[in-house]
């Protein structure tokens, strides 16, 4: 029969027989100084034994037997019992802190080493409950208290600390009150003019209800954990403007393409996706959302889409190559990446020839002059091809 401890018990004392290697009979004499003499142990989940030698001194005496005394740091007790009447018999002393260790259910003490002794193992179970609790075995959710007793549980029956049950599935009540009310029997029950008649009631004080209208579902439990679920699953058609599904209503007018990536070699700039069969560059120049990491999404322009294997290929390269399995979404948005941006501004060539046109303006208007501010210095010399004649100063002008 197994050796069942509670875990954690403490002051345990533990016996059981060493026999003969030769003889297989009860091996007597032995003690905390027999020579070779090794006590270990070692529980279900460690990987290293504590161990106890006579060679180490760390195996004590016992002074009284049957009297728990903890053994000093590192060691352990041990001494005969009985060599007369129980040959073979040994009673073992531990630290608490052997049957303590966490999450193990078994303790196994070995004993080798001794002349004569052959190699013993004795295995202590280490369970939850307690064996030697007599009411409750240790388990705290029970009543602490014998059945029928004060404190105890109920039992079926007609006695003190019983239930009686008249039928199946019934329960027999007797009812000194209600509400505070005295309730008398004669006849079947006769109820005090303050609660009422059998026909009519009066109102009474004190708490009162509102019974709930039947359950859409099930139960009404279920209708309320439901609720969530309504909610987020509601088909968002028409709501007044103001409320809260109306705002919702407004936000998903983009429609979004969702999927996974389906690619364990994607790149940061493609990658093949769950999302296919929408034809060739369908998705181009729309907007891939692509979660990188947990809740770590990064968007991007989309360049091209081949639609047998989902495959996108982004304008610029994303932080990081997306994980296969990963998220996708696609806002199915018009925008220009930039080098559509780029192709519709002026390029630099384009942009040579305006500045060299420009330095020769420049060169001409450099060599104007100007005597009076704001006015430019010329020489006339004909108008309309009629030379100009004289000086204007002293000779006129004349043609």
């Amino acid at each position: 029969m197994a050796d069942l401890r509670k875990h954690s018990s403490t002051s345990n004392i533990v016996r059981f027989v060493l026999k003969h290697s030769t003889t297989g009979q009860g091996l007597t004499g032995l003690s905390n100084a027999s020579s070779g003499l090794i006590i270990s142990t070692i529980c279900d989940n460690e990987a290293t034994a504590t161990t106890y030698t006579v060679a180490g001194s760390t195996v004590e005496t016992i002074t009284t037997l049957g009297t728990f005394a903890a053994p000093t740091a590192t060691k352990c007790r041990f001494k005969e019992v009985d060599a007369t009447n129980h040959k073979g018999l040994y009673e073992f002393q531990f630290a608490d802190a052997r049957f303590s260790v966490a999450s193990a259910k078994r303790l196994v003490v070995s004993v080798t080493g001794a002349t004569n002794l052959l190699d013993s193992d004795y295995e202590i179970q280490l369970v939850q409950f307690d064996p030697y609790d007599s009411v409750r075995m240790g388990i705290t959710s029970l009543p602490n208290a014998a059945a029928e007793a004060a404190g105890g549980l109920y039992t079926r029956g007609t006695g003190a600390g019983q239930i009686a049950q008249d039928a199946n599935g019934n329960i027999r009540v007797n009812l000194d009150t209600i509400k505070t009310q005295t309730v008398t029997c004669a006849s079947g029950v006769t109820v005090l003019a303050s609660v009422g008649t059998a026909a009519t009631s009066t109102a009474q004080t004190g708490d009162s209800y509102t019974r709930l209208g039947a359950p859409v579902g099930a139960s009404i439990s279920a209708d309320i954990a439901g609720v969530p679920t309504k909610t987020w699953q509601d088909t968002l058609v028409t709501y007044t403007n103001g409320q809260a599904g109306k705002r919702l209503r407004g936000i998903s007018t983009v429609p979004f393409t969702d999927g996974t990536v389906n690619d364990a070699s994607a790149t940061t700039t493609a990658f093949n996706t769950t999302v296919t069969g929408y034809g060739n560059d369908f998705f181009k120049d729309a907007i891939i959302v692509v979660e990188l990491s947990a809740d770590h999404w990064q968007a991007m322009p989309i360049t091209s889409y081949v639609s047998s294997t989902g495959r996108f290929t982004v304008s610029e390269a994303l932080y990081s190559a997306p994980a296969n399995g990963v998220n996708v979404s696609v806002v199915s948005t018009h925008i220009h990446p930039i080098s559509q941006i780029q192709s519709g501004l002026a390029t630099a060539a384009s942009l040579s020839t305006v500045s060299s046109n420009v330095a020769a303006v420049k060169a001409k208007t450099d060599s104007l002059t100007f005597t009076v501010s704001g006015q430019v210095d010329s020489n006339v010399q004909s108008i309309n091809d009629e030379t100009i004649l004289g000086n204007g100063s002293t000779i006129p002008f004349y043609v």
